[in-house]
């Protein structure tokens, strides 16, 4: 996902009105990532001292890091590339918004041309992770659960 200089500028600025929670702005990074076909999830984040909610968040590419030594040993499939993508979500207490800091906005791999089969687009939404603990309480068989979740969702 290459952000030119302009981009960029309009990008904090965006940030600083629009987005107050930590959930909205990686909502709206991993939306724009998907759009590109890359997924970006939580490279760790930092809390304000004596509160739990959450003031530094670093945003990284899921192919960034290192394998460890045992699945290189197994010469197992690498998904991890280490991908310099990373960006950092900064709470910006004086506009009650957050910054976005771009760190890095290279890629050392091309974007996904199925995103599809990823498991983060596999994952369960807030939503059905309810309904499937709803169901579990009803004694509901699992296959029933999962026939269930494919109807709602085709």
């Amino acid at each position: 996902m290459d952000w030119n200089t302009n981009e960029v500028i309009s990008l904090m600025t965006k940030l600083f009105s629009d987005i107050h929670s930590v959930v909205e702005l990686m909502a709206w990074v991993k939306s724009r990532a998907l759009d590109n076909g890359y997924v970006v999830v939580t490279g760790r984040s930092k809390r304000k001292k004596g509160t739990n909610e959450v003031n530094k968040i670093w945003l990284v590419c899921d192919r960034g890091g290192e394998h460890n030594s045992a699945a290189i040993l197994r010469r197992t499939g690498r998904k991890k590339i280490g991908c310099p993508f990373k960006l950092i979500g900064i709470y910006d207490s004086d506009s009650y918004g957050w910054k976005l800091q771009i760190r890095n906005d290279k890629h050392n791999h091309e974007p996904a041309q199925n995103i599809e089969g990823h498991p983060f687009v596999r994952r369960l939404s807030e939503q059905e992770q309810n309904m499937v603990h709803h169901l579990i309480e009803q004694y509901m068989e699992p296959r029933n659960i999962l026939s269930s979740l494919q109807r709602l969702h085709p």
